[in-house]
């Protein structure tokens, strides 16, 4: 009879311990995991929270770099980050509706984007409908907390750029490569390729390539890009193989092709080309035909207000627009 006493109360002992025990645990609320997942190569993971109305984005990044505000911006990795499409369908869905609908606002200086031989693809195809991201440049990189008063295009300089020592052969020779189901805003940004007119490079800015999809580039300015020794050698600084690109005030120079389009390439009747209020000078192709822009066969070309002025190229045929695609200027354009 003591023997079973004796196992009751010790059963009875454990059971409060345990008791005692569980009341003393603190609850810890459960937090979402990092957005940044898969096969990224950032040194630490940033849980970004998911009722941001906008993002604010640095060269380098500050504070927590959850992008919430100038006092932690985001960098660029993982701006680039943010961006890129995953090999992870329900990944670039998240993506995608964090990005839908919001203003990235950069900071001035420079975001060096081509990383691993990439550049930035972005693809929004199994995303329930398009997507509308809106970039916009020319920050004081000394500005706080969520203010956007101190905005100058001019005097701060926001240049989205190729690394000097990277091409972007895995993303089509492209620093953004547009995918299906998205309009894609810039606003007062510099893309600038980095090379020289003596190197043979292998980068442009845009390579378009989606259904359903547009590009917008306002007060822009695109340069120094080259791909003559890239896989496709034509279109400069622009590819257009599929989409819309709308222009408004961009100027485009120093850019260098193969041949046909040492600025812009047109390729097909699945593109469409607006211009107003452009201007672009000293683009090459170190073949034949345009030395700045060419439209494929039903591509279409509306121009208003633009001025073309460019070097000579190497070829008696060389001229600075050609092409045999629908080309709807006005009388105001020039070329020279």
């Amino acid at each position: 009879m003591k023997k079973i006493l004796f196992i009751f109360s010790y059963l009875v002992m454990i059971t409060c311990a345990l008791l005692i025990n569980q009341a003393c645990q603190e609850n810890y609320e459960m937090v979402d995991p990092p957005l940044i997942t898969g096969t990224d190569d950032l040194d630490e993971e940033v849980i970004i929270p998911e009722d941001l109305e906008c993002y604010y984005v640095s060269p380098s990044g500050k504070g927590n770099l959850d992008g919430s505000s100038w006092d932690n911006a985001m960098s660029a990795d993982y701006f680039r980050d943010l961006l890129s499409a995953s090999s992870n369908a329900d990944i670039t869905n998240e993506k995608a509706e964090r990005l839908d609908g919001k203003n990235l606002y950069l900071a001035a200086g420079e975001y060096e984007l081509v990383k691993n031989d990439a550049g930035i693809k972005m693809d929004y195809t199994s995303y329930n409908s398009s997507v509308d991201i809106y970039i916009e440049g020319g920050y004081d990189p000394e500005s706080t907390g969520g203010d956007l008063s101190k905005r100058d295009t001019k005097r701060f300089i926001t240049s989205l750029t190729r690394n000097t020592d990277s091409n972007a052969g895995k993303t089509t020779n492209s620093v953004f490569q547009l995918g299906n189901q998205m309009n894609l805003y810039f606003n007062g940004c510099v893309f600038d390729g980095k090379y020289d007119k003596e190197t043979d490079g292998a980068v442009r800015a845009f390579y378009s390539n989606g259904i359903n999809t547009s590009l917008y580039l306002t007060d822009c300015v695109i340069k120094n890009f080259n791909v003559e020794k890239a896989v496709t050698t034509r279109g400069g600084a622009i590819f257009i193989n599929r989409g819309e690109v709308f222009m408004n005030n961009v100027e485009i120079y120093n850019n260098i092709a193969g041949d046909r389009g040492g600025a812009l390439m047109v390729a097909n009747g699945n593109c469409q080309l607006f211009m107003n209020a452009c201007t672009l000078y000293e683009n090459y192709v170190t073949g034949q035909w345009s030395t700045a822009i060419h439209t494929g066969g039903k591509a279409i070309m509306c121009m208003n207000n633009t001025t073309i002025w460019g070097a000579a190229g190497n070829d008696d045929r060389n001229i600075v627009v050609n092409g045999d695609g629908y080309f709807l200027p006005n009388f105001r354009n020039t070329f020279v």
